[in-house]
């Protein structure tokens, strides 16, 4: 574009968007004159956090919250803190983005990640600190962890899924099921019961260390609901 051009286009944007900036500044201020402190009386208190406040990745897929209060939030490669002023951040060695994450009853928190799962364990002075239990995976089955999306904590054991398996770690190992299906798509922990949503099967619960089928409704045949409870 030469010269003669761009003026006679600098000639002709100029006034519209003059005339939108005068809008949207009009619009403004009215709405800053309309605005009413009182509306805001009885409304929680928000506040946003950008990934420039935790220093962190802008994707957290999972959150928790223990005993005190303390907040915990998965994102790339860590489990990052937050006490209500500081963030910390908890490296996750030997994976990617991390997705699953629980919590126990004593405040163990349980993570999964891509081919990654293990628990944090408070070392004092020194912080938290990840442990990865993937050396208790029996080694024929380690291929199979994949992306671990959904923990469950329960009084039962710790239940870790993965597209086509399901670990539960108890007594200081694992015991493992690989159900025949094409993709293991949620588990339920109901407040009493393990449940299974395995895709193209139904809906299947764990009775006696074996999942044993309980509905073949199309609706746990295809994807199914996200959450169930007693």
């Amino acid at each position: 574009m030469n010269l003669r051009n761009s003026l006679k286009l600098a000639w002709i944007l100029g006034p519209v968007m003059g005339y939108f900036l005068s809008v949207v500044s009009a619009a403004r201020g009215e709405a800053e004159a309309t605005w009413n402190p009182d509306l805001e009386v009885g409304r929680p208190f928000i506040r946003n956090f950008t990934p420039r406040d935790f220093e962190g990745h802008s994707q957290s897929f999972g959150a928790v919250q223990d005993s005190r209060g303390v907040a915990y939030f998965t994102n790339y490669g860590a489990v990052m803190e937050y006490d209500g002023a500081d963030w910390k951040r908890i490296r996750i060695p030997g994976t990617s983005f991390v997705y699953g994450l629980a919590i126990d009853a004593d405040d163990i928190l349980y993570v999964g990640a891509l081919g990654q799962l293990g628990l944090i364990r408070d070392q004092g002075a020194a912080g938290k600190v990840f442990v990865s239990l993937v050396e208790h995976v029996p080694e024929d089955k380690r291929p199979l962890l994949n992306e671990i999306w959904d923990i469950h904590a329960t009084p039962d054991g710790v239940y870790f899924m993965t597209s086509r398996m399901v670990l539960r770690w108890r007594d200081g190992k694992f015991d493992v099921w690989t159900p025949e299906t094409e993709k293991i798509l949620y588990g339920h922990w109901t407040g009493s019961r393990f449940l299974l949503q395995n895709v193209g099967h139904g809906l299947f619960e764990l009775i006696d260390d074996a999942f044993v089928q309980v509905s073949d409704d199309p609706v746990f045949v295809k994807a199914g609901p996200r959450m169930m409870r007693d």
